[in-house]
């Protein structure tokens, strides 16, 4: 039961719309600032990445998939 893989442009098109704002420059800026304010707490040591972050991580990945299939 395998689907064709969805073209990497659309897939980012779905992952700006999934954000919520009303226009494309604050979806933008929402997703840059938060990447950019969690490369500086990890890169100045004010958040340690550990192994519960790591299980967490793994746990709300399988989380989503686990809703995605069973939609």
């Amino acid at each position: 039961m395998a689907t064709e893989p969805t073209p990497p442009a659309e897939r980012a098109q779905e992952i700006i719309q999934s954000v919520p704002s009303t226009s494309l420059v604050t979806k933008t800026g929402a997703v840059v600032l938060g990447t950019a304010l969690t490369a500086t707490a990890v890169s100045q040591e004010l958040y340690v990445v550990n192994e519960e972050t790591v299980v967490l991580a793994g746990f709300l990945i399988l989380t989503t998939y686990l809703a995605k299939v069973s939609r």
